[in-house]
């Protein structure tokens, strides 16, 4: 929506107008489609509840957002409202856990160590399992979330293992 369309569409909100109002929720739901689509590794069902949460995001931000003194763009604010409820909704709400997460990706890291334990034929240090927690990060930890697993995650889980041990 370009900002000569909005700006009249607010001045008409502000009169009560609600076909105005429809007009701004309407032009502006792609936004909700966007950050529903860009979460990876999600079933339809849990995709559907992320537009049902970016809608009534959606749907809050104009609330706030009229009754505010804005300083940047409807579209701006709204896209960080909607980005925020749909990751809170992921969080606690989302087809897995941070809890059940990283419970995944410690089992995943000790499968790691104990081959790479059996391959030479001690207990490898730190390093050589962030190395080949490095090698294979991507490809084997990729599928647990939808993300990859970053490096420092990598080694505060190696770390937490050898530690335990």
């Amino acid at each position: 929506m370009n900002p000569t369309t909005e700006s009249r569409l607010w001045s008409e909100i502000n009169t009560h107008n609600m076909t105005a109002w429809h007009a701004m929720i309407t032009g502006h739901r792609n936004l909700v489609f966007t950050v529903a689509h860009r979460q990876h590794g999600i079933s339809l069902d849990t995709h559907e509840e992320l537009v049902s949460e970016g809608e009534l995001a959606l749907c809050q931000a104009a609330e706030y957002y009229r009754d505010s003194q804005p300083r940047c763009r409807f579209s701006t604010y709204a896209y960080r409202r909607i980005t925020r409820a749909v990751i809170g909704h992921l969080r606690t709400d989302g087809p897995v856990s941070r809890t059940e997460w990283s419970a995944r990706v410690e089992k995943a890291v000790r499968g790691e160590a104990d081959e790479l334990a059996q391959a030479v034929g001690r207990t490898p240090s730190t390093h050589e399992l962030i190395d080949a927690l490095g090698a294979k990060r991507v490809a084997a930890l990729h599928g647990i979330h939808g993300t990859p697993l970053d490096a420092t995650v990598a080694d505060q889980v190696a770390m937490r293992t050898w530690e335990q041990n």
